[in-house]
């Protein structure tokens, strides 16, 4: 039984106020998180730089420098090799290039973003592993990590 603040009795009108605004809270929270994403949605630039910052810093140079740590090389891919995984790195920040340099210049971006997104989604398709390891562990010094024991 929900009492609103204007049936309870004089002594309990703080208890039914607090009642009655804890379901407003969780009612607004719930409607903050859409209401952020519509607004950052409705501002497609902000968009396409986010994701173009995201890949360069994720794609260019965390990545890399997690490969360095790993594998004992920095890049893999075209032109030093035919890594996958770097491949797929340059070619989704070379589709989102044009939509980026569009929105830095305020013009209409509507084909570059969705060339851009089909790319990327081309990407997200490609199995991590597709081909396979491109390390040539014959060749190191050190020997290929070993396999989890099973169980």
């Amino acid at each position: 039984m929900n009492t609103s603040a204007m049936d309870a009795p004089k002594g309990n009108f703080t208890k039914a106020v607090a009642n009655s605004s804890t379901t407003t809270s969780a009612t607004s929270s719930a409607a903050i998180v859409p209401s952020v994403i519509a607004r950052f949605i409705s501002r497609p630039r902000r968009l396409v730089m986010a994701t173009m910052v995201l890949l360069v810093v994720g794609g260019l140079f965390l990545g890399p420098a997690v490969q360095k740590y790993a594998f004992d090389a920095w890049w893999t891919g075209w032109p030093n090799g035919t890594d996958l995984t770097d491949n797929k790195t340059a070619l989704a920040t070379l589709a989102w290039l044009p939509a980026t340099l569009l929105a830095l210049r305020n013009r209409p971006l509507r084909a570059a973003v969705i060339v851009g997104w089909l790319v990327m989604m081309g990407v997200f398709l490609v199995p991590h592993s597709f081909r396979g390891s491109q390390i040539d562990w014959s060749s190191h010094s050190a020997a290929p990590p070993a396999a989890a024991p099973s169980r």
